[in-house]
């Protein structure tokens, strides 16, 4: 499947993956597997986990936002905690 990762200053990540863990309501940890059914979703602080084309673990750390999967392309606006 497709992942997209964007936030309105950068783009994180737009590639292929296999393993999405995503933060969602209720700072429940959330699977998303080739496949999945379509839906939207409000993100939550958190970590958010996937694997890159070499099949390494990535993580970023997020303080909120929104997914969409659609048609296995899951998209993400993310905002992201800015760095001191």
């Amino acid at each position: 499947m497709t992942l997209k990762i964007l936030s309105p200053e950068k783009t994180f990540y737009d590639g292929n993956t296999n393993y999405v863990l995503v933060p969602c309501i209720n700072n429940r940890p959330f699977v998303i597997l080739e496949n999945h059914a379509n839906m939207i979703s409000a993100l939550e602080v958190g970590i958010i986990k996937y694997k890159d084309n070499s099949d390494t673990l990535n993580e970023l750390t997020i303080s909120g936002g929104f997914l969409e999967i659609r048609n296995n392309v899951v998209s993400m606006c993310v905002e992201v905690p800015l760095l001191k």
